[in-house]
Order: C-alpha cells, then sequence, then structure tokens
C-alpha cells in the first residue's frame, strides 16, 4: 500500500525523469497532435525470453518510444517490460509512446477492430499511441491448416499461402477501406494516431483520397546503403513522420552481406567523434529528421544506441553518408515476395536515385 505522500513522490519522480530525458531527446510533431521520441526500441526478431528484459532496461536507460508488431509475436512478453519499469516507479504510461502493427491477414475491415484489441489485452495497455498498416497488401483470412503452419494465439494462419506456394492475396479488400477501419480505432479512442509501414508515395496518395484521418507517420527501411531521400522529402512535405527501421542495416544479414556497420566511411567518421558506427549511424537519421527504431537485446547496446544526442555530424560528413546511398553498395534487405503471384513488394528494377 501507498500513502498520499509517497504516491505524489512517486509521480513527481515519473515526470521529472520523463521531462528530462524529453528535453535531451526532442521529439517530432504528429499531425494529430503529440510528438514521437525521436529514438525507439525495435522488437522484431526478439525471441521468447528476451523482449521483457530489453524493453525494460530500454526505459531505465531513457527510451520512451517502444516498437511493437503483432507478427513479432511478442507483444506479451513486451508489455511485460513496460508493467516492469512502470510497476517499478521508472515512468508513467503517459509518457511512453508505444506502437503496434495490424498484421495482413487482418485487413478486412470487420477484423480490423479485433485484431487493435487482441493487441491492446496481449500488450496490458488501455490504448496505443501509434497503430500502423504493417504492409500495403491484403492477405486473406484463414484459420484452414493447410495454408501454413504459423498460427497465433487465436488459430489464424499468420502467412497464408495456396498450392501454388504464393501467398494468399485478398483482392477483394482495398487499402481504403482498411484505413476507413483505423481512422474508426481513432474515434473510439483505442489509439492516438494511426499510419502507414512500407508504403510507397503512389500507396499513401491512394489513401488520401478518401482519408478523413490522414497518415501520421510512414514507417520504412532506411539507412546510409538505403537512404529513401525522395521519399522520405514527400512525407516532410505532406506533415508525415519519417520512421527509419533497420537503421543499422538488416539484423538477419547473410553472411558476408556488406553492411554500413563495416563501411570504411562510417568506421571513419565514428572514429573522429569516439563514437561507435552504430552511434554514426543513428545520429546520421537523426540529422535528417528521422524517428530511428534500432533493434537490440543486449543492455550495453541498447544503451550505446540511445547516447547519440551529445555530438553532431558535419555537414561535410553528412554529404559523405549520405553518398553511399548512391555507390555499389545501394541495398534494400527488406523486399518480401507478399503479393499475388508472388511479386516483391517493391519494383526497384531500374532504380538509381533514391
Amino acid at each position: 500500500k501507498f500513502s498520499l505522500f509517497s504516491l505524489v513522490s512517486m509521480w513527481r519522480r515519473w515526470f521529472s525523469v520523463s521531462a528530462a530525458v524529453a528535453h535531451a531527446i526532442g521529439g517530432l510533431p504528429l499531425a494529430l497532435g503529440g510528438e514521437i521520441p525521436r529514438i525507439g526500441l525495435g522488437t522484431y526478431l526478439m525471441k521468447t525470453g528476451e523482449a521483457k528484459a530489453a524493453v525494460e532496461h530500454a526505459i531505465r536507460a531513457g527510451y520512451r518510444h517502444i516498437d511493437a508488431a503483432s507478427i513479432y509475436q511478442n507483444h506479451q512478453e513486451v508489455g511485460s517490460g513496460i508493467a516492469a519499469a512502470i510497476n517499478g516507479g521508472v515512468v508513467a504510461r503517459e509518457v511512453l509512446f508505444v506502437t503496434s502493427k495490424l498484421w495482413m491477414n487482418s485487413f478486412h475491415p470487420s477484423r480490423v477492430e479485433e485484431a487493435c484489441r487482441r493487441a491492446l489485452n496481449e500488450l496490458g495497455l488501455e490504448y496505443l499511441d501509434l497503430y500502423l498498416l504493417h504492409w500495403p497488401v491484403a492477405w486473406e483470412h484463414t484459420t484452414d491448416p493447410q495454408h501454413g503452419d504459423l498460427v497465433s494465439p487465436y488459430g489464424d494462419i499468420l502467412r497464408p499461402r495456396g498450392a501454388d506456394g504464393h501467398y494468399l492475396v485478398d483482392t477483394s479488400i482495398t487499402l481504403s477501406d482498411t484505413w476507413a477501419a483505423m481512422e474508426g480505432l481513432v474515434h473510439k479512442g483505442l489509439v492516438k494516431a494511426i499510419g502507414v509501414s512500407n508504403f510507397e508515395v503512389e500507396e499513401i496518395q491512394g489513401l488520401l483520397k478518401t482519408a478523413t484521418i490522414f497518415p501520421t507517420v510512414n514507417q520504412v527501411e532506411s539507412h546510409v546503403y538505403w537512404s529513401q531521400t525522395r521519399l522520405r522529402d514527400w512525407c516532410h512535405s505532406n506533415n508525415i513522420v519519417f520512421e527509419a527501421y533497420a537503421p543499422l542495416g538488416s539484423p538477419d544479414r547473410n553472411s558476408g552481406e556488406a553492411s554500413p556497420i563495416d563501411d570504411h566511411a562510417v568506421q571513419t567518421v565514428a572514429k573522429a567523434h569516439k563514437k561507435t558506427p552504430a552511434q554514426v549511424l543513428l545520429r546520421w537519421g537523426l540529422q535528417r529528421d528521422h524517428v530511428v527504431i534500432p533493434k537490440s537485446k543486449t543492455p550495453s547496446r541498447i544503451e550505446e544506441n540511445f547516447r547519440i544526442f551529445d555530438f553532431a555530424l558535419t555537414d561535410e560528413e553528412m554529404i559523405l553518408l549520405d553518398s553511399l546511398s548512391l555507390g555499389p553498395q545501394q541495398k534494400r534487405y527488406f523486399n518480401p515476395d507478399f503479393r499475388e503471384g508472388g511479386r516483391k513488394v517493391f519494383n526497384d528494377e531500374g532504380r538509381e536515385e533514391l
């Protein structure tokens, strides 16, 4: 039990620490109001037994932004990490920014709210700060095990495939219809803001034709090997926050595959500032007005990735790092065959300028 005095003291401590962190790292404004912290912890590929400790440690280290998704299948551990930090007096829920994403097998408008409520229940939260359409493709919803063996706790086949091995795309669902259901989540107070992930300009423009609430964020792959400058500029000109996942390169790249972390130019800049390559890559994103969401389960690296607000890259260094997207090392790590007939999500053939 807590006395009134102890409760008041705890709240003061919560908000004083949070205010200090917010002052140090700032945030980017969202179209619907409020701000999104400029760095968050990514939870992709965090296995059972990893996410809770990583999330709690990140919040204790100063992070106020946690990025999750239903397909990561670790919502409950992420939520446990958040709860541990809140119950431990580290932070109040109101100053945390929690994101999740709607998976493609729940894009039918009748399934959107159910999927969101499931996410909230798994995370142990009353609302999400941001909810994203995970990819710009709608899949069929099925519980038939002949279409796949990756099954959610609710019996849904998460990666449904047909007899030809391709994903089961539901062409009867339009992204605009799904978006209208997402808007309903805002009106019901289940989420504070909605956005998209892995969307190109044309796909966002399609949403804008009928949207009553515009996307506030577009979360996409972006790093020095794949800067996506044109997409970023378009997003900024339309009041959409540009959020970068994989800002250090792919966390599950193949052995021997080129990585920004190992790039000579990146390492040279890091030595000049007495920082690590990871810190330089994240700082590069911040100075381009990206929100960055590095993923790590290692406490020391979680802390290291957060220590990027005490130095700045010079104009010359920014130009050097920008140029890496135009060289032979230019690379998109994530381009799955999610579209109808096994087509890739992105058509990068002949693409030279980013």
